[in-house]
């Protein structure tokens, strides 16, 4: 039979581990926090990230200010703190209207459209000799995905679903990999009878790219997984 003692002393200890743990998860939490920048490029990913480690917190609005003010940029920060004096007796309402700022200041639909056109056209070519931009290039492709499958900013990104968005894309790719995907995209209209793949599709194949380096280029895989 089980001792009654060692049983005792399990449900007795069982607090002690629970905030042991709790105190753990909150540490590992509160090291995931990232500084903003103030630029609009990098807002909606700040914000996301943000956002759901507060979830996970499960903060009082009190606490969200004193997260928020500590972790936005110095210029964002300066009217974050202003519009916390101003509303020291009403947490939720200050936290309103920073996160109100903010959107105005670095969250606009054409902010962000602007941001991430000038990642795009600021990116290098890939060349045979540097594979590994293929990772750097499918990050970039994410937040642009990521992106459109927001309300607020999928009308204006909508263009990424047309030849127009995705070629400038594809010629950033080497001339083998860009032959590639034009047999890609005429099959894909071929049999769905589109006049272009989605930007998912895009996605899906630079995703396939990377695979085969992986296949191809054992040393890389080993080093830049």
């Amino acid at each position: 039979m089980p001792s009654l003692v060692g049983s005792e002393m399990c449900i007795r200890d069982r607090p002690m581990v629970d905030l042991s743990n709790y105190l753990l998860k909150k540490d590992l939490l509160l090291h995931r926090f990232t500084a903003f920048d103030d630029s609009a490029q990098n807002y909606t990913v700040w914000k996301v990230g943000f956002v759901n480690i507060l979830k996970e917190l499960k903060v009082s609005p009190i606490e969200e200010l004193d997260l928020l003010t500590k972790w936005l940029g110095p210029e964002s920060k300066k009217y974050a703190l202003s519009i916390r004096s101003a509303n020291t007796l009403q947490p939720e309402r200050g936290l309103t209207l920073i996160w109100a700022r903010l959107e105005d200041r670095c969250g606009k639909p054409e902010m962000v459209e602007a941001a991430l056109k000038a990642k795009l056209r600021d990116f290098p070519r890939i060349t045979e000799a540097d594979p590994k931009r293929y990772y750097d290039l499918l990050d970039l492709l994410y937040e642009i995905e990521s992106n459109m499958q927001d309300p607020k900013y999928s009308r204006l990104l909508g263009y990424y679903d047309t030849s127009s968005g995705i070629l400038p894309i594809v010629s950033k790719l080497t001339y083998q990999i860009q032959d590639k995907w034009a047999t890609r995209a005429s099959q894909y209209k071929r049999l769905n009878n589109s006049p272009f793949p989605p930007f998912g599709i895009f996605v899906r194949f630079v995703q396939e790219i990377l695979s085969l380096i992986h296949i191809s280029e054992p040393t890389l895989s080993l080093i830049h997984i």
